[in-house]
C-alpha cells in the first residue's frame, strides 16, 4: 500500500501548501497579496549524503525551500526530511559545493527562550516530514555573517555559495546536504510507502519507508540542485548549403560508318 502524503508546490506568482507534514500541522508560507515584485524562491534540491565533504553513505533524504520576503527583510523557510535518524541541528552554511563552509543561520536545533534554534540537541529527533520551519532575519545570522545584513546572505545563496546541512547524532559533521540556488517553480513530494508481509514461518511483518522528490525549474541554470545548461532555439541559425546538383557528362557525337575506316 503507497501512501502519498506531503505536496507542496511554490511558484512564482502563488504558493500552495496541501497537508505537508500532518504531524506538524498545516504550514503556511508567507506569500504576501499585492507584492509589486516577483518573490524571490530557493531550493537546496534534494539534499543527500552524496552531497557531503566527503560524501556520506546514508539512505536519508531531504529538501528545503527558502522564500525571500517581499521588502527582503526576512527569509521564510521550511525543511523537510526522510528516511533519517537522531537529527540534532540543521543549518545553512556558506561554502562551495566540494567545501566546507561555516554555519551562518540556523533552521533546526535546540532553541532558546523565545523559540530560536541557538545550538544542536542534546538527544536528536527522528521525523519523516517537515522538521522545521521558520523565519530569519539579520538578528538571527551568525558565524561570519553575525551583524551583517540578510542581504549578504541572500547574494550569497544568489550565487551558489550557501548550502543546507543536516547533522545527526551518528554523523556531527553534518549527514544530508544540498546546495541553495534560485528557482522559478518547485515541487517537493513526499512519498510514505507501507509494505506488509504475511506467510508461514514470519507471520506479519510491516515496514514504512519515506521518499522525498524534489523536481524545480530555474532560470539560472540550477535543477534538482545541480547546475543545467540549455542551448536556446533561435531563427539566425544559418541553413546548411545546398548540394549542388551533379553535372550531366555529354554525349559523343555519332559518327558516320564509311568514313569510321579512312
Amino acid at each position: 500500500m503507497t501512501r502519498r502524503r506531503d505536496v507542496l508546490r511554490l511558484g512564482a506568482g502563488m504558493a500552495v501548501l496541501a497537508g505537508v507534514g500532518s504531524a506538524a500541522g498545516t504550514l503556511q508560507v508567507d506569500d504576501s497579496a499585492g507584492s509589486q515584485r516577483s518573490p524571490r524562491f530557493y531550493s537546496a534540491g534534494t539534499l543527500g549524503g552524496d552531497a557531503e565533504v566527503p560524501p556520506v553513505e546514508t539512505d536519508g533524504t531531504g529538501a528545503t525551500l527558502v522564500r525571500v520576503s517581499d521588502d527582503g527583510e526576512a527569509l521564510h523557510y521550511v525543511l523537510l526530511v526522510a528516511r533519517i535518524e537522531d537529527v540534532t541541528q540543521a543549518h545553512i552554511h556558506l561554502g562551495a559545493a566540494d567545501e566546507n563552509g561555516p554555519v551562518v543561520a540556523f533552521l533546526f536545533g535546540r532553541e532558546d527562550e523565545d523559540g530560536t534554534p541557538v545550538g544542536a540537541l542534546e538527544q536528536g529527533v527522528t521525523e519523516n516530514g517537515v522538521l522545521a520551519e521558520g523565519t530569519v532575519t539579520a538578528d538571527d545570522l551568525v558565524g561570519p555573517l553575525a551583524g551583517a545584513s540578510l542581504a549578504d546572505l541572500v547574494d550569497g545563496m544568489e550565487n551558489g555559495n550557501t548550502y543546507v546541512n543536516v547533522h545527526t547524532e551518528e554523523v556531527p559533521s553534518g549527514e544530508i546536504r544540498g546546495q541553495l540556488g534560485r528557482v522559478s517553480q518547485v515541487t517537493i513530494e513526499l512519498t510514505e510507502t507501507e509494505r506488509i508481509e504475511a506467510g508461514e514461518g514470519i507471520g506479519v511483518a510491516a515496514e514504512r519507508v519515506a521518499t522525498i522528490r524534489v523536481s524545480e525549474r530555474s532560470g539560472t541554470g540550477v535543477e534538482d540542485g545541480q547546475p543545467t545548461t540549455e542551448t536556446p532555439a533561435t531563427d539566425d541559425t544559418p541553413e546548411p548549403p545546398e548540394t549542388p546538383e551533379p553535372l550531366e557528362t555529354p554525349e559523343p557525337p555519332e559518327t558516320d560508318d564509311d568514313s569510321a575506316g579512312n
